[in-house]
């Protein structure tokens, strides 16, 4: 509530909050007076009726009556994704049941925080709800029935229980497929195609499927460092194999033979003892951190066959951690990932993170005992969100497009693909849910919205590609969970005689994504479309029957129904 009284050209202010106030002013001043009421919601306010007022040699005292209006409701809605971003904030005045919120990213969670005020009351929070934005998921190898099949897509048959998932930089998906002892691959027109292994369990070395494999549970295809090969963690050790001719050699540890007590835990790459491994690369180097089942974290530094082991911490192992605290208990090592200058791993129930120099651990979501399911906004005090069985976690190439620290994890307690969104410290995030649902009945119902997606077997593990889209293994199949837009064409190259042009194309992407192309091709005077098909090797189509010496623009679409792609 504001008095303002005006002395001819100059004014003041005084705020008042009781229904009589005084006023000092100058002597035989004729003096004209607004009064204005404020509230919290800055609506319209009360109509005012001045009630009576005193006037001295050098005061006037002024007293009102408020006559209330009805209260008129406000809205505020408050939108922020992993608590982290800037918030985005929608002003209604409205009760209106259904509002539509556009310009969101697909798959990912959002905060939804609804506060009301009106003329009478103050602003009251409604809970945060946590909702996450949906995504289109297909098949593209294997299916219901375990086994060791290659061959294309449905054809082919895994039995990878405790395997995991890799996406090269060309969009060839690996496949560590433990039970069979083989490392597969899967191609972007789903061929899937024994490349390791004999099928035979074992740790000799050899190229290709000449090599024995025990259990493979981590799988890394390293092409950011010359020469590009992939890694792998068999029983107890690291194995690796050039991507030239995939020729096996064990890079660390001794296959086979546990840390049992007494044995070196650092020193030459193969002089050292592990436990059952979990690895993360550096990107751009070729160090890495491991972390094993003994409770070792240990760091590899150097390049080569020539790099040395390092023990950095030796935690104690409790399956009883503290939930809400930091400590150094450790439960069960499933996955360790390196993203951003910070080390996150995974634990059945819980995503935590260790904090250097001090070498501690922080848990960034989950840790509740009970193995449930909970999507949510963790806080650090109360670590709200519930994981069954967390077997992999993996972030995205372009994370800056992203909420800071977002990962995805297979929880396979729950069945279900989760997504973390955070920042560096201890339990600060939200944790939403990409795809799946609980297990009804032997009916495993497939749509494509993922969030309605029943999957077929336990989930395994995640990856993603360079688009940032997320691979999804099953015990015995693996699926696709795209953005909208489909995978990108591109034109090779093109070819003019006097009167046709041979287009050369291809498509960077898994072609499943993908379902037809069209190539437009116009000039001054002319204008044409053909439909073509999608094809896992470089297609040809000729234009003919064109005008000489005629400039000519091609553009080639891809289309998947949900959005178009050119080049």
């Amino acid at each position: 509530k504001i008095l303002r009284c005006n002395q001819g050209a100059s004014g003041s202010r005084k705020m008042v909050t009781a229904h009589s106030t005084t006023m000092f002013v100058s002597y035989c001043t004729t003096i004209i007076l607004f009064l204005l009421l404020h509230d919290a919601s800055g609506l319209n306010p009360p109509v005012l009726f001045p009630n009576s007022f005193n006037v001295s040699d050098t005061s006037i005292t002024f007293a009102w009556t408020i006559t209330p209006a009805p209260p008129i409701p406000s809205y505020s809605l408050q939108i922020t994704s992993g608590g982290l971003n800037n918030p985005r904030t929608i002003i209604f005045n409205t009760s209106s049941n259904v509002y539509s919120i556009d310009h969101l990213k697909p798959c990912l969670p959002y905060i939804f925080q609804m506060s009301s005020m009106n003329s009478s009351s103050s602003s009251h929070l409604s809970d945060p709800v946590v909702y996450t934005t949906t995504c289109r998921i297909i098949a593209i190898a294997g299916g219901h029935n375990q086994g060791n099949n290659p061959g294309t897509g449905s054809g082919a048959k895994f039995e990878a229980a405790n395997g995991d998932i890799f996406v090269d930089d060309d969009y060839m998906v690996w496949v560590a497929d433990n039970d069979n002892h083989l490392i597969r691959t899967v191609s972007t027109s789903g061929v899937v195609t024994n490349v390791i292994g004999s099928g035979s369990q074992g740790f000799q070395n050899g190229a290709g499927t000449n090599a024995r494999l025990t259990s493979v549970t981590q799988i890394y295809i390293k092409q950011d460092v010359t020469p590009h090969a992939v890694f792998f963690a068999d029983q107890y050790c690291i194995r690796y194999a050039s991507l030239s001719n995939l020729a096996v050699s064990t890079y660390a540890g001794i296959c086979g033979d546990q840390w049992s007590g007494g044995e070196l835990k650092s020193g030459s790459l193969t002089g050292v003892n592990f436990g059952l491994i979990n690895f993360a690369f550096i990107p751009g180097t070729s160090d890495m951190y491991t972390f094993d089942s003994i409770g070792t974290l240990r760091r590899v530094y150097g390049s080569g066959f020539s790099a040395n082991v390092t023990l950095l911490y030796e935690f104690s192992s409790s399956a009883a951690y503290p939930d809400l605290t930091s400590g150094g208990y450790y439960s069960q090592i499933t996955s360790l990932l390196y993203m951003q200058n910070r080390l996150f791993y995974s634990e059945p129930r819980s995503i935590r993170r260790f904090a250097f120099p001090a070498i501690t651990l922080l848990t960034m979501a989950g840790g509740r005992s009970a193995p449930t399911f909970a999507d949510g906004v963790e806080s650090p005090t109360t670590l709200d969100t519930r994981f069954a069985d967390i077997r992999s976690i993996r972030g995205f190439y372009r994370n800056d497009t992203l909420a800071p620290y977002t990962m995805i994890a297979a929880d396979r307690g729950n069945q279900m693909l989760r997504i973390y969104t955070g920042g560096g410290g201890e339990g600060n995030g939200t944790v939403g849910t990409l795809a799946g649902r609980y297990p009804t009945s032997s009916d495993y119902y497939t749509p494509t919205l993922a969030n309605s997606r029943q999957f077929m077997s336990p989930l395994v593990a995640v990856a993603t590609d360079r688009d940032d889209n997320i691979y999804i293994l099953e015990n015995t199949a693996v699926h696709l969970l795209y953005f909208k837009h489909p995978a990108a064409p591109k034109i090779s190259s093109a070819t003019a005689t006097t009167t046709t042009i041979s287009v050369q194309y291809t498509i960077l992407g898994p072609l499943a994504m993908v379902s037809h192309l069209t190539l437009n091709v116009s000039a001054a005077n002319y204008t044409s479309s053909v439909t073509l098909p999608s094809t896992s090797s470089p297609g040809t189509h000729v234009v003919s029957s064109l005008s000489p010496d005629t400039v000519y623009d091609l553009v080639l679409t891809s289309h998947n129904g949900y959005g178009p792609s050119h080049d």
